[in-house]
């Protein structure tokens, strides 16, 4: 759609498996198709512009109730039947993947749809599947481990110069305008397996060797924790995190205990005394949790930080938001400049 409106096209959406309308792109028949990773054999054929539509990740994934295949142990994998599409580029990577961790298994190239291809894996017919991570939903298919990744692109049959020309200079300005669209096109429409929904085996190991994960917690900290003074329960933001993440894996539940103490500090020795099994609030930075031994997550959530001025000196906001910028920093009187440093 942005395409055609730099460009001026007027356009049909073809549908059909990927090999399929590779074939009818190298045949003329489609004026162009999206998603083609780049090889000299396929440049001698069809066209490819300057600039890639975005990056892919290529992983190799399971069907979930399929116990056999670990992420811990690649070498689950050998003598397994692993499914790719027909064609395409994934295949190459996971025969170099393959080697490099001495793998031996069976490839089973695809001509079918992805749904297709994702049935076959849940009814058995293939032990595995390696396809971007683009073409399925974190509930269907485990991820097992990433082979590769690569940049792809639009791709012009090879009798349409004149496309090419139109696609290059409307891809051009679209990146100019925003250097980071190919990265919000890739978080709104191919990011899918930023956390897995099924735990890994050790992973469940560790989970069903503790009834419970025991949680510290700093008391009197609202809006994000507090012990509710009339029930004793656990209030605020860390209660709806805990109560999604109880449900959000999908092949167990798991159960939280939530542990109040007067202070961050008090928390923090019941840590390191084995008392609870993890800590929040942490605001710590990497190189923090590191000198402490400690592992940080990423942030469960973020918040503004503000400062309040009084009405009757309304001036001084004008003064802060002014030497606030890092602009300005370098300009701001000696006091302004020691207080950023504190």
């Amino acid at each position: 759609m942005k395409l055609a409106a730099y460009a001026g096209w007027n356009y049909t959406y073809i549908t059909g498996s990927w090999p399929t309308l590779m074939q009818l792109l190298m045949d003329g028949e489609i004026d162009m198709l999206s998603d083609v990773s780049f090889t000299e054999e396929r440049a001698e054929k069809i066209l490819f512009p300057d600039l890639p539509m975005g990056t892919e990740e290529y992983m190799v994934f399971i069907a979930p109730k399929n116990h056999e295949i670990t992420a811990d142990d690649y070498s689950t994998l050998n003598g397994k039947r692993i499914g790719v599409n027909k064609g395409s580029i994934q295949a190459d990577y996971f025969r170099k993947w393959a080697a490099r961790h001495q793998i031996e298994a069976e490839l089973v190239e695809l001509s079918c749809t992805e749904p297709e291809s994702v049935e076959m894996l849940n009814a058995g017919s293939l032990d595995a599947y390696v396809t971007p991570n683009a073409f399925v939903e974190p509930e269907q298919l485990v991820p097992v481990c990433k082979v590769g990744s690569d940049d792809f692109y639009f791709a012009v049959t090879g009798s349409r110069d004149d496309l090419l020309r139109d696609l290059n200079t409307a891809m051009s300005r679209i990146q100019d305008e925003n250097p980071y669209y190919n990265q919000r096109m890739f978080e709104k429409h191919v990011q899918r397996y930023g956390s897995n929904a099924f735990l890994t085996t050790a992973e469940e190991a560790w989970v069903s060797s503790h009834d419970v994960i025991r949680v510290g917690y700093q008391d009197n900290y609202l809006a994000f924790c507090a012990k509710d003074p009339e029930t004793g329960e656990l209030t605020g933001a860390l209660k709806d995190y805990l109560e999604h993440a109880s449900t959000c894996i999908k092949d167990t539940q798991l159960t939280f205990q939530p542990v109040a103490y007067p202070t961050a500090a008090a928390a923090f020795d019941a840590f390191a005394n084995h008392e609870v099994d993890c800590v929040f609030p942490a605001n710590f930075s990497s190189y923090d949790g590191e000198t402490q031994n400690m592992l940080i997550t990423t942030s469960l959530m973020s918040t503004d930080v503000y400062a309040v001025v009084r009405q009757s000196d309304k001036l001084n906001i004008i003064f802060l938001c002014l030497y606030n910028s890092p602009s300005h920093i370098d300009t701001a009187p000696a006091s302004v400049r020691r207080s950023e440093c504190r």
